[in-house]
């Protein structure tokens, strides 16, 4: 009726130390565009910067230099973004 629908997701990461006031520590927005279904998750931090280099031409690694992070920083951000996306069927691998 009015085009694809594009679902924003919000994730927010509070702290809060003794006597003080709850502060925002980690805040993402994922915006997800779907066909026709309705889906809500939790976005992992970075979920929306690894989610821009997807593009089936990249490899994990290429990813990792893109976002200047060594492998294994980059894989405890990616292990939770692959976890969301491949949970609804919405990250499909493909052979090498």
């Amino acid at each position: 009726q009015f085009g694809t629908p594009t679902w924003y997701f919000v994730s927010s990461i509070t702290g809060q130390r003794p006597f003080n006031r709850p502060r925002i520590r980690d805040h993402a927005v994922l915006a997800v565009t779907f066909d026709a279904a309705r889906l809500v998750f939790a976005a992992p931090s970075k979920a929306a910067e690894i989610v821009a280099l997807i593009d089936g031409r990249r490899n994990l690694g290429a990813m990792a230099q893109m976002m200047d992070l060594g492998w294994d920083d980059f894989a405890a951000i990616y292990g939770p973004v692959h976890r969301m996306l491949t949970g609804v069927n919405k990250l499909f691998l493909r052979q090498p």
